[in-house]
């Protein structure tokens, strides 16, 4: 877990997300996340275990505030 700073400088702590978090979170369904992955459209994920992966919060409100504005 790693914390940042947002710009009013409130701590931000980073968890990690995963795919069914995510598609809660955006409203977008799984197929369409892999494939805006394979398109460049959308953040890649990290490996959490063999079989897992997972995004970071900071991540994910990122992609969301430059997809959207803030």
């Amino acid at each position: 877990m790693t914390t940042s700073t947002t710009p009013d400088h409130k701590p931000e702590i980073d968890y990690i997300l995963s795919m069914r978090e995510v598609c809660a979170i955006t409203g977008i369904s799984r197929h369409t996340i892999y494939r805006m992955i394979e398109l460049g459209q959308f953040p890649k994920p990290g490996r959490v275990g063999t079989r897992q992966i997972g995004w970071r919060t900071s991540t994910i409100n990122r992609w969301i505030e430059n997809r959207f504005g803030a």
